[in-house]
């Protein structure tokens, strides 16, 4: 689905908040931890600050205790990047956090 959003241009903003604020979600529902909202960081502006709509971007956090997760960067970041490790990637890699297997503790 990010794939595919990545192409349509204008609407980044609202699928990286929508798509983040449902894979942390999962990850919450699935692993535990609380919301925790971020002082938000100063959206980037076009040409000289000329442009833009300057407002601050969106960027809840979720505490799992061990660690502190950010969903909603991680789905901008894979937006930006197709490059960017996968969403799926990124799911386990916080499991193994707070899980680790038998195997990666040998």
């Amino acid at each position: 689905m990010l794939d595919v959003r990545r192409q349509a241009k204008g609407k980044a903003a609202s699928v990286a908040a929508e798509a983040g604020c449902y894979v942390g979600e999962v990850i919450r529902r699935q692993l535990g931890g609380r919301w925790r909202d971020t002082p938000a960081a100063p959206a980037k502006r076009g040409f000289l600050g000329l442009f833009g709509s300057g407002r601050p971007a969106f960027a809840p956090v979720l505490d799992l205790g061990v660690i502190t997760v950010s969903p909603v960067e991680k789905v901008r970041a894979r937006l930006r990047d197709p490059g960017e490790d996968t969403i799926e990637i990124y799911y386990e890699a916080v499991e193994r956090t707070i899980i680790p297997r038998v195997e990666d503790r040998a």
